[in-house]
């Protein structure tokens, strides 16, 4: 996995664990993603719940600590790889994690997520 698509995935389990947590991501998580604008972090929110919104069933999302990767973790990382490599590659691994086409909410936030990593020189 490139080191984006690390980035990319620390971020979702951050974001993640929060979530479940009821609290807020740690202030470390914010300033390293604080980058692109909107931030980085905040575009990882959205397409995180994006895609929560649109599954099927709930998204498995390990925590940061996990050194092995869900399926859906996996599925998200290869969305992103994928419409980073040609415009609206996406599609393809998402539309096994949500039973249907992407919306295209969801297909806005992964480009989001993308555009906002390459403009920073960080490839997903």
């Amino acid at each position: 996995m490139s080191e984006g698509g690390q980035l990319f995935l620390w971020g979702l389990r951050q974001w993640t664990t929060a979530i479940v947590c009821g609290g807020r991501a740690p202030v470390t998580v914010g300033r390293v993603l604080d980058f692109g604008e909107p931030k980085a972090f905040s575009l990882i929110a959205v397409f995180a719940l994006l895609a929560a919104r649109d599954a099927d069933r709930p998204l498995t999302i390990n925590p940061p600590c996990a050194a092995e990767l869900s399926s859906d973790e996996w599925t998200l990382v290869r969305a992103l790889t994928a419409e980073r490599a040609c415009q609206r590659g996406a599609s393809a691994p998402l539309r096994g994690l949500i039973g249907a086409d992407p919306t295209e909410s969801l297909m806005r936030a992964a480009a989001a997520v993308t555009q906002c990593f390459a403009a920073a020189g960080v490839a997903v």
